[in-house]
């Protein structure tokens, strides 16, 4: 997060939250960003501290996972969710993970 927070705003137009497990077993990172994605707080990446991290003016995204976890419910339901999970993330205290 240091590194984000110093890197010069201007630069960083807008993130994206997810979260991951510690390891990748994925083959690319293709398939790594699109398949092993978790909903925030079911991984180990510190989101409520990549979102403070963030500059002011920065617009953020929620990814919503496509892999077996929630690949079954319609895109309404795991978009309710993703957003519920990053909301719970966020009350979280940054760097708690």
């Amino acid at each position: 997060m240091t590194e984000l927070a110093a890197a010069p705003p201007e630069f960083i137009l807008y993130g994206q939250v997810a979260d991951g497990p510690a390891e990748c077993t994925a083959d690319t990172l293709d398939e790594e960003a699109s398949q092993a994605r978790l909903l925030a707080g079911e991984g180990v990446f510190d989101v409520a501290g990549f979102v403070a991290a963030l500059p002011e003016h920065c617009h953020i995204s929620v990814g919503i996972p496509r892999n077996g976890a929630i690949a079954h419910e319609d895109r309404n339901a795991r978009a309710n969710r993703a957003v519920h999970s990053v909301r719970h993330a966020l009350a979280q205290p940054a760097g708690s993970v």
